[in-house]
């Protein structure tokens, strides 16, 4: 019925297409919102886990040579030979010197850095919608911490947390 005076079109059980459209929004809401929580509680659920993992990859070479400065006053580029750049050692030794070097150190810098990261977003995101702030949160939180080692305080990642930031002011 083209001449209704709403301008819809109906359909042949004489609902307007548009109180359908109206509810598969609803129906689409509640599926997305409940795919956020789902994805919020598995990273709970791995941010917990992970207390129980080792570091691995670079990490545990670089928590060594911060241990070597910090405490024994190395100097990188003399005393330690490394191709990577200062930046590397600034950010693990500060590390170090804020949390420690042992295990449950690294593990509570490691989810403090992805609340810290998690904050950030939120801050950068809430301009757009504070849905899409959560989402995004659920969705890197699940991502990193399914990549495991390979993720955990490495260098890449730290850098996201600093350009997240300036984003967010």
């Amino acid at each position: 019925q083209p001449d209704s005076p709403d301008n819809t079109m109906h359909a042949k059980n004489g609902t307007s297409l548009t109180r359908y459209s109206q509810q598969l929004n609803l129906c689409e809401h509640w599926i997305t919102s409940l795919l956020v929580v789902w994805l919020l509680l598995e990273t709970a659920v791995l941010a917990i886990q992970s207390f129980q993992w080792h570091m691995g990859e670079d990490v545990g070479f670089f928590y060594y040579l911060s241990w070597l400065v910090n405490e024994h006053q190395f100097i990188p580029y003399l005393d330690i030979h490394e191709t990577s750049f200062p930046g590397s050692f600034i950010l693990y030794a500060l590390l170090g010197k804020l949390v420690g070097y042992s295990h449950q150190a690294f593990n509570l810098a490691n989810v403090g850095s992805f609340v810290l990261c998690s904050a950030l977003i939120f801050a950068s995101l809430k301009k757009l919608h504070w849905r899409m702030a959560i989402a995004s949160i659920a969705l890197f939180g699940v991502f990193y911490f399914t990549l495991h080692r390979s993720m955990y305080l490495q260098r890449d990642y730290l850098a996201v947390i600093f350009i997240v930031a300036a984003i967010a002011v």
